[in-house]
């Protein structure tokens, strides 16, 4: 019986194995959210935890097909999701900030979409 082999990129160089299947893990699940949303350019996305790891892979995707995205994150992590030049808009979810920033030009998405 021959085993089948399965090659879906080249492992950076850089990175540990552990990160490389990390990271193929965000993005297939971002992918696959965004999917099954029918996200349309144009359309609006909020995503909740914009600084995890499938937050992060999912702005940068709905950004890439063409959604106005907002991120929704912490104080702590208001900076990486605005790095991500993919959101257009930041909540700030920390208690007694209320922040609405509004970074560049972002992007992000997740569990609500807005018309």
């Amino acid at each position: 019986m021959h085993a089948r082999r399965w090659v879906s990129g080249i492992k950076p160089a850089n990175l540990t194995y552990d990160e490389a299947a990390a990271l193929s893990f965000w993005w297939n699940n971002s992918f696959a959210f965004l999917q099954k949303s029918k996200l349309q350019k144009g359309e609006n996305v909020l995503w909740n935890c914009a600084s995890g790891g499938v937050g992060t892979a999912a702005v940068q995707l709905a950004k890439h097909f063409g959604a106005d995205v907002t991120g929704v994150c912490s104080t702590a992590n208001v900076q990486l999701v605005e790095s991500l030049d993919a959101t257009h808009h930041v909540i700030d979810y920390t208690p007694g900030t209320s922040v609405l920033r509004q970074p560049s030009e972002t992007a992000c998405a997740n569990s609500m979409r807005h018309p």
